[in-house]
């Protein structure tokens, strides 16, 4: 048993929206930039721990790599 947020998304506040491929859990606390295509979030699962994980774009979230180490610990349990 878990939650799953996953993440959509529309060019347009008209447009219909689009989920972006992901791993499963739940993203949190997107931030992107206008002149940028990175995506940094907060992940987690049941298998990972809450991390922030840094994308170089939103089509390639499942290739986000982790940029902070706060649990540790738990992640090598």
């Amino acid at each position: 048993m878990g939650t799953e947020v996953p993440l959509y998304f529309s060019i347009k506040p008209s447009d219909s929206l689009a989920k972006l491929n992901g791993w499963s859990g739940t993203y949190e606390r997107l931030s992107a930039a206008q002149h940028s295509p990175r995506v940094a979030l907060v992940y987690s699962s049941l298998e990972k721990p809450t991390e922030v994980y840094l994308a170089e774009s939103a089509e390639k979230l499942e290739e986000a790599r982790p940029i902070t180490a706060f649990n540790k610990l738990f992640a090598e349990r």
